[in-house]
């Protein structure tokens, strides 16, 4: 009788713990843009994600009238927000590029003035702009390929100017970002250099 007991309770244990919910992902993500690919091109579904173990395990599609969101044990609203697998950089500079994007484009300029003349653009463009940032300049493609000066920059604001060179190498500073980075002629730079002009002041590269 009492085996029979034992039996009936350890039936009725595992039963009552079989009618918890039976969670199939480790998170949900809810409401999201999803990055699909298909070959060299990229389309987006609107849509749930879940993931179990660090993988994709499903993605839902949001179709009009339902609403089947993944069992999972939580959940995250994304609100519309895209969602992308994970990025592999081997050496795409890939902050870098976002960064650029909000600097003065100087790529492609055949001259410094055209630089300075860019520089300005962009300052009356961005009157919020704390440090004015830029990339792209080549002294190779001027006429006689002479580095750029600090001299044309002093006038334009009384805000940092750092313009990085088309290969991220060298910089050239006006005088406030030069000043507020403590470089002066007598300043060494491990594996660089400070061009210096007759005086013995730094150029601004």
């Amino acid at each position: 009788m009492k085996a029979h007991l034992y039996a009936f309770f350890a039936l009725l244990i595992v039963s009552i713990a079989g009618c918890g919910p039976a969670f199939l992902a480790d998170t949900t993500l809810m409401n999201a843009q999803i990055a699909q690919f298909e070959g060299d091109s990229l389309y987006y579904v609107y849509g749930h994600v879940a993931v179990r173990d660090g993988k994709i395990l499903s993605v839902t599609p949001l179709v009009e009238g339902q609403n089947d969101v993944p069992s999972a044990l939580d959940t995250v609203d994304l609100q519309g927000a895209y969602l992308y697998p994970g990025f592999v950089d081997a050496h795409a500079h890939f902050l870098g590029q976002g960064l650029a994007m909000n600097a003065v484009n100087l790529w492609g300029a055949t001259s410094w003035g055209e630089c300075v003349q860019r520089v300005q653009t962009f300052i009356a463009e961005h009157p919020d702009a704390e440090v004015i940032r830029g990339r792209g300049w080549d002294q190779n493609d001027w006429p006689g390929a002479a580095y750029p000066t600090a001299e044309e920059l002093d006038g334009l604001t009384d805000k940092p100017i750092v313009l990085s060179r088309i290969d991220g190498h060298a910089v050239v500073a006006n005088r406030v970002a030069l000043a507020l980075s403590g470089i002066t002629g007598e300043s060494r730079i491990e594996g660089g250099e400070v061009l210096l002009d007759a005086q013995g002041q730094p150029t601004g590269v």
